[in-house]
């Protein structure tokens, strides 16, 4: 979900409702965090989609903005919060309108998550969908934003900055995007601490990844025009690296 609400961002800036360099209570109003007042205001939307708030799983101040790396769930769903905001919808609402529509994602929703009410580390609502709607959003990434005939993403800009490293911490990590080929301090999507390297190192290192729990992938290779999806239970340590040197038969 994390990804696809990346490109809803891109969506807004190119409609001029949002902007990545404001301020969260901007949008959100004062106190949506339990940092101070002088310590909230330092937080941007660039640093909800980069994991760089400073904020820990509470909301609450931990460091200054942009000074560190924390994969947090908490705070990055915010930025759901500022889409329904500036587009007065229901994040359903806006999903079936810039993206699922257009692209023919019939099964793609989100749903309520009643048990998330009582965590720090997931959101209360939740995308469900199927493996084809999925591969369509990486169809549409691969294309740079554009459906047959429509340029749903219209800021070329925002999905190259997307795609690339968004801060000196992980630089594995984009707008929401996790990035191949460069050095990651955490693989898995949720937080498993690794040493540095890349992520999948027998994938081509232009693979870019959206990453969700139980092992969960959408694969992005422009250099082989390449859409993969894996959905499913978890298949455990090192599936990803085995899959991709299958699948481009490289030797051990």
């Amino acid at each position: 979900q994390k990804s696809l609400v990346s490109i809803l961002a891109g969506i807004a800036i190119s409609d001029g409702k949002l902007d990545l360099n404001d301020q969260v209570s901007k949008y959100l109003g004062v106190g949506w965090s339990n940092a101070k007042p002088g310590q909230e205001e330092d937080i941007l939307i660039l640093h909800l989609m980069t994991m760089t708030t400073g904020l820990g799983n509470k909301l609450q101040y931990r460091v200054p903005a942009g000074s560190r790396w924390r994969y947090n769930t908490a705070a990055y769903s915010r930025t759901v919060h500022v889409l329904e905001k500036i587009y007065d919808a229901s994040i359903d609402n806006i999903t079936q309108q810039k993206i699922a529509k257009p692209t023919g994602m019939t099964n793609t929703k989100w749903m309520s998550r009643p048990w998330a009410k009582s965590s720090d580390t997931a959101n209360t609502v939740g995308l469900t969908t199927t493996a084809r709607d999925l591969a369509r959003l990486g169809i549409l990434v691969l294309a740079d934003g554009k459906w047959e005939d429509e340029l749903l993403l219209k800021d070329a800009d925002y999905l190259k900055q997307a795609l690339s490293t968004s801060q000196p911490y992980d630089k594995a990590y984009g707008l929401l995007w996790w990035l191949n080929g460069n050095d990651a301090r955490i693989i898995g999507g949720v937080g498993s601490r690794l040493a540095e390297g890349s992520m999948t190192p027998a994938a081509p290192d232009d693979m870019v990844s959206a990453r969700g729990a139980l092992g969960r992938k959408l694969y992005i290779v422009p250099s082989k025009n390449l859409v993969i999806v894996r959905l499913g239970d978890d298949p455990g340590p090192g599936f990803d690296n085995e899959f991709w040197r299958l699948l481009l038969g490289k030797e051990q």
